[in-house]
């Protein structure tokens, strides 16, 4: 049988199960609120008539009641009609999705095509190719060949990871670690060869794969900025990476302390929990 080969990864149907929950339970919640804001909603309708270039409103209570002109000095009325009315058609779109949305939640959970190879006994793993490169089987290859580290001040390496890598800095060693306790894998100063380098490599601190998209994302932690020349090289590096369009905010994550504000754990935590598409799940 002919092996068939599929672009993309598994992890395209786990974000789309992830994603599909969040908005259950953004739509759970707008409903709720619609719906009580709709309990203290005016009672009855509304029915605008052209006059001019506006409109003139109009309201009442109960179908067989006449139609009652709302003055401008009390446009506030009409207004509140208009949002509930704008409120009813939201709620009942809200529901139509929700239960739509809560179908396909059902139909995931009883499997998808991605998590068969994944769930399969070792033995057929062995024999099989899947239809997609996984999460797992990409990550492998990527770690295969990470090539030379920096060779420059070995002796500097006097921390210890819990991948028992042995690291320049403390602060290096607490990001490591913190990548590792959230299945997010890395690379250590893995060279990078950048345009405008002279064929040089640079080493970024830290190399990550984006998952999703399948390229790398760079941490780089500028750790002595309170030195006059490491300040003045780091601001280089970083004008190196964006003449190759590596920015930050996209592939480029920077992070930074002196010795007066040291490195704040709480903020490189929650930096490490936006890079949901670089953990292995």
């Amino acid at each position: 049988m002919s092996t068939i080969i599929l672009p993309g990864n598994e992890r395209s149907s786990i974000l789309e199960r992830e994603n599909n929950l969040q908005r259950i339970r953004y739509l759970q919640t707008l409903i709720s609120k619609l719906e009580n804001a709709l309990e203290k909603a005016p009672q009855g309708r509304l029915k605008a008539v052209p006059h001019g270039k506006g409109w003139q409103y109009y309201s009442r209570n109960f179908p067989d009641d006449a139609w009652h002109y709302i003055r401008k000095k009390d446009l506030q009325t009409a207004r509140k009609f208009g949002q509930k009315i704008y409120f009813r058609r939201v709620l009942d779109a809200a529901r139509r999705e929700l239960a739509a949305r809560q179908m396909l939640r059902q139909s995931f959970e009883k499997g998808d095509i991605d998590s068969i190879y994944k769930n399969m006994a070792g033995y057929y793993q062995d024999i099989v190719q899947p239809l997609a490169e996984t999460d797992e089987q990409f990550l492998a290859k990527w770690k295969a060949s990470p090539g030379i580290g920096n060779p420059y001040y070995e002796e500097s390496r006097q921390f210890l990871s819990k991948q028992h890598e042995k690291m320049r800095s403390k602060s290096e060693t607490i990001i490591a670690n913190l990548l590792y306790d959230h299945n997010i894998p890395y690379l250590y100063e893995k060279p990078l060869l950048l345009n405008g380098h002279y064929g040089k490599p640079i080493y970024p601190d830290f190399t990550l794969m984006d998952f999703e998209r399948r390229t790398e994302i760079y941490w780089e932690h500028l750790g002595l900025l309170d030195d006059r020349s490491y300040r003045e090289n780091a601001i280089k590096k970083i004008r190196l990476y964006e003449d190759n369009d590596i920015f930050p905010g996209d592939r480029l994550i920077i992070t930074a302390e002196t010795y007066d504000s040291p490195l704040d754990i709480d903020l490189i935590e929650k930096q490490i929990q936006r890079l949901g598409m670089c953990a292995i799940v």
